[in-house]
């Protein structure tokens, strides 16, 4: 999602085979890249309140009140919290990145 929100091919292309082998579907990957979060056939509720949380402290800076105890109801503090950092850190990552223009190494696969 990071990827997708700032536009790092670098990551994007990085990560899909990582999170093909943890379990990401194609329709997903599509979802994702539409900036379709709420789309209840890609993803489970839980899912879609994790990405609506990430997109919030993406394109805010935080999560509000009201979403935080929402996301509460599904994950605990921990788990936010580690959202959190993950999503701060890649952000850094793609950040760093672009701005140093990196090429995308090529995939196990050759792709």
């Amino acid at each position: 999602m990071v990827a997708a929100h700032e536009g790092a091919a670098y990551e994007w292309e990085q990560h899909v085979s990582i999170a093909q082998t943890a379990g990401v579907r194609q329709g997903q990957f599509i979802a994702i890249a539409e900036d379709r979060l709420d789309d209840a056939e890609a993803f489970a509720e839980n899912e879609r309140v994790l990405l609506r949380f990430g997109k919030a402290i993406l394109d805010k800076g935080k999560a509000s009140g009201f979403l935080f105890k929402h996301a509460l109801r599904h994950f605990s503090v921990q788990e936010l919290s580690d959202a959190t950092s993950v999503l701060g850190y890649y952000r850094m990552v793609s950040s760093y990145l672009q701005t140093f223009d990196i090429s995308i190494d090529a995939q196990v696969d050759g792709s």
